[in-house]
């Protein structure tokens, strides 16, 4: 008894320190399967897997990496952080397999989330296009994925400074390399490929460099206190230099709402009330004025957002489907779109947040939405000074998350994937202030190992079709866009078809890439398949470009002259402006006579 007693004394070996369900030891051999030092760091390789996002999103480049063409920008960024996702999802897995026990926190910020989720699965159910919806589906999916890790990993203040310093350190080179750009001559875009999100981007990271300067100064760092500064006037200028409208709004509202946090952080609640009152005031009085009416006129968001409350009000409840936006808004697009000079042919967002989630998710999400950002601002203002240098740095990201959604009302940078996952890796870090520290463990058959087993490689294997269908697969039809444009440039129209309908059997919602295909197969000859090419356009987005004005143009070639008619007249009722093909239409008729 005396021995058994002595030997629970016995403080176990980190090894042992994992037990089953019923609190007994595992085996040794067990032990030693579960020592593996990746199950004994998780916090340390979940916060790698989010510092090589915060490092890679920014800075990859399209040209040193892939050989992409179209929305490579884009894709390659996307494409990075989902398979960093995915990995930690695959190792997180294999740690509940090994120990059967999942350990997760709990904040009041995951229910909106949820929310959005659920609503964008139902937009998946009801959609025109499910494939397409569903690949949408599984990037807005991978963003929340990268917010709960990160609301989880940065409890730590350790792992949160480094994704910070990450985040800081890229946004900063980007930042350079942008004003390189500018001092050539070139437009400011760095790595981003657009002035806009790339000021989404610095607005991100400006209130936390501007924070760690103050802590560097108060810590008489001067040194570090200079460069800091430099930075945060880099971030700043470079805002201004890109000259994006919403950006530099966004920015000036989320400084005086950093005033109000800072009031309310040292206790004064009337003043930072007032504050805020002064910023809707402000805001409400402006949208009203007559500068932002003469700002305004004549800019197609105006148009966007009348098309977009169009289709809002047909589907209020349940939305259109998700990524559906391009499909069904032409239908409801104002005739006087087109009599814009920025009017295009193709909408993809109606350059509001908002309005776009509305549209494809319904109410429910839209509200989920607006929700979330306002409930995290709340609990940043509510914690008052706790958390000292930790809870200042959450809340000066807190300012930058608000200002990146404020800009999103009058653009569409949380569309860009680029945007969005450093806007949600922002927002996790915000909220782990206010997450539980003390973890909850979850045993999911935790008894039965054969059916642990069963159940972690169901996982895992939803994981990689996953990866397959909605990471990989669009990755490598965006490489044969790629060569097939090069084709396309060589006039090499054999090569161009086929680039092309090989990619497209990977996505084949890709309606850009299709319209493509069917003007090669018209300078290939093959006029049958260049119709049907059009028409398969059609049948997926009514009204996408000028399929219309194109099929008319091979009718009329091929001396289907009434058919052409046709095709004219049905562009001509969705761009009545279209002075092409009016012209055309009047040529066709005078020669009927």
């Amino acid at each position: 008894m005396s021995t058994a007693m002595s030997l629970t004394r016995q403080p176990s070996r980190p090894a042992l320190r994992i037990l089953t369900n019923h609190g007994s030891p595992i085996s040794a051999k067990g032990a030693r399967l579960t020592a593996w030092p990746l199950f004994f760091s998780m916090r340390l390789f979940i916060t790698f897997i989010l510092s090589c996002i915060a490092l890679f999103v920014p800075l990859l480049h399209t040209p040193v990496w892939f050989p992409l063409v179209y929305d490579d920008q884009y894709l390659v960024k996307l494409t990075a952080a989902q398979l960093l996702f995915l990995a930690a999802c695959v190792v997180l897995i294999v740690r509940y397999v090994r120990t059967g026990v999942a350990r997760y926190s709990y904040s009041v910020l995951y229910l909106p989330v949820i929310i959005y989720l659920l609503a964008g699965l139902v937009s998946v159910a009801v959609s025109p296009a499910k494939p397409l919806s569903a690949e949408m589906f599984f990037r807005q999916l991978c963003y929340a994925g990268i917010f709960v890790l990160a609301a989880n990993v940065a409890t730590d203040e350790k792992a949160m400074k480094i994704i910070v310093s990450c985040m800081i350190a890229s946004i900063a080179c980007a930042a350079a390399y942008g004003a390189v750009q500018l001092l050539q001559g070139n437009e400011a875009v760095a790595t981003i490929g657009n002035r806009n999100y790339f000021a989404s981007i610095l607005l991100l990271v400006i209130p936390s460099a501007a924070a760690m300067f103050i802590f560097a100064i108060k810590r008489r760092q001067f040194a570090r206190g200079a460069a800091l500064f430099l930075l945060a006037a880099l971030l700043v200028g470079m805002v201004f230099a890109v000259r994006s409208r919403g950006a530099a709004a966004g920015l000036a509202c989320a400084s005086i709402g950093a005033i109000a946090i800072a009031l309310f952080a040292n206790g004064y609640r009337k003043a930072g009330l007032l504050s805020l009152a002064a910023v809707t005031a402000s805001a409400a009085a402006l949208s009203l004025s007559p500068f932002l009416a003469k700002e305004l006129a004549g800019d197609v968001r105006l148009y966007l957002w009348k098309g977009a409350c169009g289709m809002i009000s047909e589907h209020p409840w349940r939305g259109w489907g998700i990524g559906t936006f391009f499909i069904n808004f032409p239908a409801y697009r104002p005739v006087d779109y087109f009599l814009l000079p920025k009017a295009a042919d193709v909408t993809y967002h109606p350059h509001n947040e908002i309005l776009a989630v509305w549209a494809d998710t319904g109410l429910i999400g839209a509200l989920s939405l607006f929700s979330f950002v306002v409930m995290l601002v709340a609990l940043v203002c509510s914690r008052g000074r706790k958390g000292g240098e930790t809870g200042t740095l959450r809340a000066s990201l807190c300012v930058g998350v608000a200002a990146v959604f404020l800009q999103s009302l009058v653009d569409m940078n949380l569309s860009i994937p680029s945007v969005a996952v450093m806007f949600w890796l922002s927002a996790g870090i915000v909220a782990s202030g206010c997450v539980g520290r003390d973890s909850r463990a979850l045993r999911i058959f935790a008894e039965r190992r054969i059916i642990q087993n069963i159940l972690g490689c169901g996982f895992v294997a939803v994981i990689f079709a996953c990866g397959w269908l909605y990471v990989i697969a669009p990755a490598v039809a965006q490489v044969c866009f790629g060569e097939g444009a090069k084709a396309r440039l060589k006039g090499d129209w054999r090569e161009t078809i086929s680039q092309y309908e090989r990619g497209l059997s990977l996505v084949p919602y890709a309606c850009d890439v299709r319209y493509k295909l069917a003007f090669a197969y018209d300078q290939a000859g093959q006029t049958d398949l260049a119709l049907e090419a059009y028409r398969g356009v059609d049948r997926i987005a009514p009204g996408f470009a000028r399929t219309d004005f194109n099929r008319a143009v091979i009718l009329a070639r091929s001396g289907k002259t009434s058919e052409a008619m046709a095709a004219l007249k049905q562009g001509l009722s969705r761009n009545p402006y279209d002075a092409g093909a009016l012209g055309f239409l009047a040529e066709l008729e005078e020669n009927t006579r």
